[in-house]
C-alpha cells in the first residue's frame, strides 16, 4: 500500500514539474474583465460622449484598467485638439500679420 501511494506522489511530482517547466501546453491569453469603451479608437470623441461615460466599478472604486484606458483616450482627443488649435491660431495670425503689412487694395492716391 505504502509503495502505490509514494507512486501516485511521485507521480503527481513529476508532473507539477513538467507543468511548472512549460511543457504542458500553453494557456489562453487573458480576457479583460470590463467592457471596452463605446466607440473605436479613431473615432472623434466629443464633450457629450465624454460627459455620457460610465466607468465600470470594481470593489475599490472605479476599475483601473478601464478608467486608465479611458482617461489615455480623453488625453490624446485633447491632445489633438490644442494641436489643431494652435495650428489655426498660426493661420490667423499669419493672415493678419500679411493684412497689416500689404497696402490696402482700396486706398485712394491723392
Amino acid at each position: 500500500m505504502i509503495v502505490v501511494i509514494v507512486l501516485a506522489c511521485a507521480v503527481v511530482l513529476g508532473a507539477v514539474v513538467v507543468l511548472a517547466a512549460g511543457r504542458g501546453g500553453e494557456l489562453a491569453p487573458p480576457q479583460p474583465d470590463y467592457a471596452r469603451l463605446p466607440y473605436p479608437e479613431d473615432y472623434p470623441v466629443t464633450g457629450a460622449e465624454v460627459a455620457a461615460t460610465r466607468l465600470p466599478r470594481s470593489v475599490f472604486g472605479y476599475h483601473p484598467a478601464a478608467t486608465e484606458q479611458a482617461l489615455d483616450r480623453y488625453a490624446a482627443a485633447l491632445s489633438e485638439r490644442d494641436a489643431r488649435l494652435a495650428s489655426l491660431q498660426g493661420q490667423v495670425t499669419e493672415l493678419r500679420t500679411r493684412l497689416r503689412d500689404d497696402d490696402p487694395p482700396y486706398a485712394l492716391d491723392d
